[in-house]
């Protein structure tokens, strides 16, 4: 049995262990207020809100207007998230003790609650006058620049943090997270580089390290950080995932199903992980051994209409028309209104020439996720794969409305609009992509050799090429 006071001194335990006993025998002892304070800090710590609630009835039996007990009453409304009733509390606490930090550090975790960050900040920044709990203090402070969207503030203290408590696993993801937010990766990979040299052992560091280089596509040093990671803490299956996403990015299949192997003995959902070796070998074109994988993931899991589709795309990348078919509808038996799924239906029905069909999974995916930019591109190329450009063109026309990319929507519009005499579209589409990337309307007059032979397309985008 875990000892729940390993963490704790002999005061802790002995007073904790008594006022359990008071409470079996139904008794009432004395306790100063610094006692209770001690006890009620033991069950605040250590979770046990129905101890916490009862130590403080407790304690307000007999010192009803003790500052300390009001304190953590305070505590108390704010675990059953009763923000308004513990400010009042605690703005009455700060007009008698204006000194007392504990008071200022609860009125910055209010006002946090309560959507106020520049009131947290400047309660917090009071509370860190005592010196003590500085890597907490800084880190909220950081939490709150974060959440005002100032990350170069926020990153400074949560840089304050560290240097306080390096070993601040929370602090280090925030951080990790606020770099990314700002786009600063290069100045955190320069954070975190320095920062593991002095803290070599520190698995966070190296895992948000790693992440940072990923994300600048330096692949080759994120397998490394995350290798550190993995030699450091074996058990740490992130690692091993985003090591084979990088793997399968840089096209080393055998490096990616290795990692995952490795991974093994410490993922809990074995059915995921056979359905992810079975990816790697699919995006390195092996669909024999991927089918292996994306069966053992179906036995363990046979309600995954992911891995059913993965399955059916196995088969029609084999040109196995039955089976393929066959999965997808198992697939969709599973999850009928996955967006993704209905895609990558539509994909395998497109590939069989089932053209109806396909269209029946865009629509019915684009209707519940309008805003997967490669779902409609997807769906107009299969319109102009048949020369249906005026469907093509509608199509086009619907994604534009939510889309990130509009480019790609604008090139085939062009040309879509031209060879179906749509003028004024097509040439609004032009425009479109020559404000957008001059270098583009090149593409277009490849695609389409015959508008160079179009006097009033040629004249438009020449207007732009000079």
């Amino acid at each position: 049995m875990t000892d729940r006071f390993k963490d704790y001194n002999a005061e802790v335990k002995e007073l904790v262990l008594d006022f359990e006993e008071m409470q079996r025998r139904g008794e009432r002892h004395y306790f100063d207020v610094d006692q209770l304070s001690i006890i009620i800090d033991y069950y605040i710590e250590t979770y046990d809100y129905e101890q916490f609630q009862n130590a403080v009835i407790f304690a307000e039996s007999l010192y009803p207007n003790a500052n300390p007990i009001r304190l953590r009453r305070s505590h108390l409304l704010c675990s059953r998230e009763k923000f308004k009733e513990s400010l009042v509390i605690l703005q009455d606490l700060e007009r008698q003790e204006p000194d007392n930090t504990d008071v200022m550090y609860a009125l910055g975790a209010v006002y946090s609650a309560l959507n106020n960050p520049r009131k947290s900040i400047r309660y917090f920044q009071k509370a860190a006058t005592d010196g003590r709990e500085l890597n907490a203090v800084y880190g909220n402070i950081g939490d709150e620049y974060a959440r005002l969207g100032e990350d170069r503030e926020a990153i400074g203290y949560y840089k304050r943090a560290l240097k306080a408590n390096p070993k601040d696993e929370r602090v280090i993801y925030n951080l990790f997270e606020t770099f990314e937010s700002a786009e600063m990766n290069l100045q955190g990979i320069t954070f975190f580089d320095a920062f593991v040299g002095e803290n070599p052992f520190s698995v966070p560091a190296w895992y948000c390290l790693g992440m940072l280089y990923k994300e600048e596509n330096l692949y080759e040093r994120a397998v490394d950080a995350f290798e550190y990671v993995i030699a450091i803490d074996p058990t740490f299956k992130d690692a091993y995932l985003q090591k084979t996403d990088i793997l399968n990015e840089m096209g080393d299949t055998k490096g990616a199903v290795q990692s995952l192997h490795e991974a093994m003995p410490y993922v809990d959902d074995q059915a995921a992980l056979n359905g992810a070796i079975g990816a790697c070998y699919m995006e390195g074109k092996n669909y024999e051994t991927a089918l292996i994988y994306f069966r053992k993931a179906a036995e363990m899991d046979p309600s995954s209409g992911r891995v059913m589709m993965a399955i059916a795309g196995c088969y029609a990348q084999l040109g196995d028309n039955f089976n393929a078919l066959d999965y997808i509808e198992r697939s969709f038996k599973e999850c009928p209104d996955e967006p993704s799924l209905l895609f990558d239906a539509a994909s395998i029905y497109k590939r069989f020439d089932k053209i109806d069909l396909a269209t029946e999974c865009y629509e019915k995916g684009l209707e519940l996720n309008p805003f997967n930019d490669r779902a409609w591109i997807d769906y107009a190329d299969m319109m102009i794969g048949i020369d249906d450009y005026r469907t093509a063109t509608e199509i086009l026309e619907r994604g534009l409305v939510n889309c990130e990319e509009p480019l790609c929507f604008n090139q085939r519009l062009a040309v879509c609009c031209f060879i179906t005499n749509q003028r004024n579209l097509m040439f609004n589409a032009i425009r479109a992509v020559a404000i957008e990337d001059i270098n583009s309307l090149d593409t277009i007059l490849r695609v389409c050799p015959t508008m160079r032979e179009d006097i009033e397309v040629m004249d438009l985008i020449s207007s732009y090429l000079k």
